[in-house]
């Protein structure tokens, strides 16, 4: 993969021609425009969001995709409540079919991906994109989103490419939350650096993370960093190996 560092409009030019449609290449030159502060890594294929099985053999210690899960059904499950109207958007299946299980809980999952087996699996299923969420105002008690907010606009699970996805997405999170709502929210990969890696994910700060929940409407519940020791992404030639890094997960209340 190629790494670039763009910190001005006159820089875009040095961006390589590798793997990207024009389209791809306006929208990662676009980006660095947008966010000149962050890292812009370019991979040297373009990457899909589908056939991606069998990933768990390649995490020898607990990954954030179980102990995000954990997280969220330990504190939902702990909350006084006679009924929760929950929204999941786009998380791990694996904690929506054990959520749709809790007592008390009206569980509507949303995804840009159909799912062919979410009735099987007692799911009530919505395609849909997070940046233009399907729902009236103020719709729902709780939103849940684990580690789909990095991927937001660029293109891998066939969303459209957009440089302020994820600033959209917290916009319509807040939208549907009812006043005082709660939302967990799983970010993804945190680094002192902020940066994308296109179109795999990008890699937050948490004093942007910080502004930009505050700029939405959010206040901070609860900031939790969960380890993951080392990530091995694969996909054809592309090997991405991330040591000791940290998994960012908020639980925020609406304002």
């Amino acid at each position: 993969m190629t790494i670039t560092m763009k910190k001005s409009y006159d820089d875009r030019q040095e961006l390589p021609q590798v793997g990207a449609s024009d389209e791809e290449m306006s929208h990662i030159q676009n980006f660095a425009i947008a966010r000149p502060d962050w890292a812009v890594v370019l991979l040297s294929q373009r990457l899909r969001g589908d056939g991606e099985t069998g990933r768990a053999d390649k995490y020898p210690r607990a990954h954030p995709y179980i102990t995000g899960m954990q997280y969220v059904m330990r504190d939902l499950r702990s909350m006084e409540r006679d009924y929760v109207r929950l929204l999941d958007i786009g998380s791990p299946l694996v904690q929506n079919a054990a959520l749709a299980c809790f007592p008390g809980v009206s569980l509507t999952v949303l995804d840009v991906r159909g799912h062919d087996d979410a009735e099987t699996m007692g799911l009530n299923w919505v395609q849909g994109t997070a940046t233009d969420l399907p729902f009236p105002d103020r719709t729902w008690s709780t939103v849940t989103s684990l580690w789909v907010m990095g991927h937001v606009g660029d293109g891998r699970y066939g969303d459209e490419l957009d440089i302020n996805g994820d600033r959209k997405m917290l916009c319509e999170m807040h939208r549907v939350l009812a006043q005082g709502g709660v939302a967990y929210l799983g970010v993804g990969l945190v680094a002192e650096q902020a940066g994308m890696i296109f179109n795999l994910h990008r890699i937050y700060s948490w004093p942007w993370l910080r502004a930009e929940f505050d700029s939405a409407g959010f206040d901070i519940l609860e900031e939790v960093n969960l380890d993951v020791h080392e990530e091995v992404f694969i996909h054809g030639d592309v090997d991405v190996r991330r040591i000791d890094g940290k998994y960012a997960l908020a639980k925020l209340r609406k304002r």
